[in-house]
């Protein structure tokens, strides 16, 4: 019985540590604020904004056919913003439990987000563009500075998640 248990920590102490960086510190501190970010702004979507959008007076004057600012991409957009806000939320409550868990698959969930929400944000912006009342409502520019916030976000991230040290001992090995 004895012999058993000492030879598993004898296999345990010749597993050599992974070379450099390990764990939740450094830059992966930042994803994890990220997250926060993330789950409250989507929250608030759901919250604030969603609630004013489906408002019978909006709903009514941009969503009736009789009405004179009446577009008929009005309601494909907001379905479309609410399911992929749906799917983000989904997508980074998943990932968070397999980021803390250290699964192989984080890193490309992690990529995987980074851009879903730049391409989310670049379909929001073209509808946007097609209905009249909502590009004059946003012609402040906005969305095109949200864009490039979230292209920075995936120069910085991708390649992080691609290529660092510190990912690669937490995640994959």
């Amino acid at each position: 019985m004895e012999t058993n248990s000492l030879d598993k920590q004898e296999k345990k102490q010749h597993i050599p540590e992974p070379a450099g960086a390990l764990g939740f510190g450094g830059w992966l501190i930042l994803p994890q604020i990220g997250f926060v970010i993330s789950v409250v702004s989507l929250f608030l979507f759901f919250v604030k904004e969603l609630p004013d959008v489906l408002d019978s007076s909006i709903w009514g004057v941009l969503g009736s056919k009789d009405s004179s600012l009446y577009d008929p991409l009005f309601a494909p957009m907001v379905i479309t913003e609410v399911v992929w806000n749906l799917v983000l939320v989904i997508g980074t409550l998943v990932t968070i439990v397999l980021f803390y868990r250290r699964k192989r698959i984080v890193p490309k969930l992690m990529i995987t987000l980074y851009l879903a929400s730049l391409v989310g944000m670049i379909v929001s912006y073209v509808f946007v563009q097609q209905i009249p009342v909502l590009k004059e409502a946003m012609a402040d520019g906005s969305q095109i500075r949200e864009i490039g916030r979230y292209v920075v976000t995936c120069v910085i991230w991708v390649p992080y998640f691609l290529l660092s040290q510190r990912v690669e001992n937490t995640f994959i090995k």
